[in-house]
């Protein structure tokens, strides 16, 4: 296939690219379903199921449950942060200010 690049302009070329682009996403997922289709065949014929050759990991238990505060708002007592997630606002205000995260915590 022969395509003189030097007579397209630039829309026909990002049209061009996008069709190639296109064409080989398509080449790929037919070459991956047939490997799938291929593969569990191959299980099959042995008798199998997916799961017995690849078998699921138990995934471990999450905790759960309010986690104890690690610092405090010197200046209002009752906002805490318990060390998860983003830094909350008064904290990074603190740190700002020339505290130290020993003197936030709890």
């Amino acid at each position: 296939m022969n395509i003189d690049l030097d007579a397209l302009d630039a829309e026909q070329l990002d049209s061009l690219v996008n069709q190639a682009c296109d064409r080989r996403d398509d080449v790929n997922r037919e070459h991956l379903a047939r490997l799938r289709e291929d593969i569990l065949g191959m299980i099959a014929e042995e008798g199998l199921a997916f799961h017995d050759l690849f078998p699921r990991k138990p995934r471990r238990p999450r905790a759960k449950g309010p986690f104890p505060p690690k610092y405090r708002n010197p200046f209002d007592p009752l906002q805490v942060w318990t060390g998860l997630g983003k830094r909350p606002q008064w904290m990074r205000a603190a740190l700002r200010a020339g505290l130290s995260l020993e003197e936030l915590a709890v």
